[in-house]
């Protein structure tokens, strides 16, 4: 499969494509390689006096190769699905790729789930010289659905800064407004605007204050230790201590996180 062809199957173009050929592709493997020349921007300032090519590129390379293969497996409906990086769980770089080297690439899918959630494993080859090897993760999402949450989100945390802020309308008017819109589809709402209405709520003496917070941080990757912004997360938290009385402070954490993982569970399960 030659580069023309790959581009009517993944949506990336020059000089963001990082795929010259697939050469090998089955049910749950796939090969490629990319020839890479002096000429290539990346070269040019990483790093001066030494070019080679970025770890994170490399890393794309096998992503866009494993994405082909999830979208051929998906068949003619992947046309209407996103994919997109969920989580890289571990990569390995071990010698560098340098100007004029061809790249090839290996790609093996470990599991597919429910449709949505896709786990890889990819290697990139100089020859028989082993470069790099990553295991990651993949999301596949509604092209429609996505766009909608994402417009519709971006909506709401504008709508609901500019009110607030202006003072336009009472506190409590604004969060019945916004409660009302949001209750039905509370797990794709932006932790953002979950982090202005938990404390509305709280103020309000609204007992769906907490249930708020713990939205918030789980719309905001609970846990997760690489997405999980931890300012932010440290602010819940100390929200709940100043503001919330339990017979200790462990208590206090583990009710925090049980709740928030009952809700990422909920998310997994969609």
């Amino acid at each position: 499969m030659k580069k023309d062809e790959i581009k009517k199957i993944i949506p990336y173009d020059d000089p963001y494509l990082f795929l010259d050929e697939v050469e090998i592709i089955n049910e749950k493997e796939i090969e490629g390689s990319k020839q890479t020349n002096d000429e290539d921007y990346y070269f040019k300032g990483h790093f001066v006096g030494f070019p080679i090519m970025p770890g994170v590129l490399v890393v794309e390379g096998i992503a866009q190769l494993a994405s082909l293969l999830l979208r051929k497996k998906i068949g003619q409906s992947h046309k209407e699905k996103h994919v997109l990086a969920y989580q890289v769980r571990r990569a390995n770089f071990y010698k560098p790729i340098f100007p004029g080297d061809k790249i090839n690439y290996k790609v093996k899918l470990l599991g597919f789930y429910e449709n949505k959630i896709a786990n890889f494993k990819g290697e990139a080859f100089v020859d028989d010289s082993l470069k790099c090897k990553v295991r990651f993760v993949c999301a596949v999402v509604d092209k429609k659905e996505f766009n909608q949450k994402y417009e519709r989100n971006e909506y709401l945390t504008n709508w609901l800064k500019y009110w607030f802020s202006a003072n336009k309308v009472e506190a409590t008017e604004l969060y019945d407004k916004v409660i009302w819109v949001i209750e039905e589809g509370i797990h794709d709402v932006e932790s953002d605007i979950l982090d202005i209405l938990y404390q509305i709520a709280f103020e309000l003496g609204d007992k769906r204050a907490f249930d708020l917070l713990c939205w918030a941080q789980a719309n905001a990757y609970g846990w997760d230790r690489f997405f999980t912004d931890k300012q932010k997360a440290e602010s819940r938290w100390n929200f709940v201590k100043k503001n919330y009385n339990w017979d200790d402070k462990l208590s206090r954490y583990e009710e925090l996180y049980k709740l928030c993982l009952g809700k990422l569970r909920y998310h997994k399960m969609r």
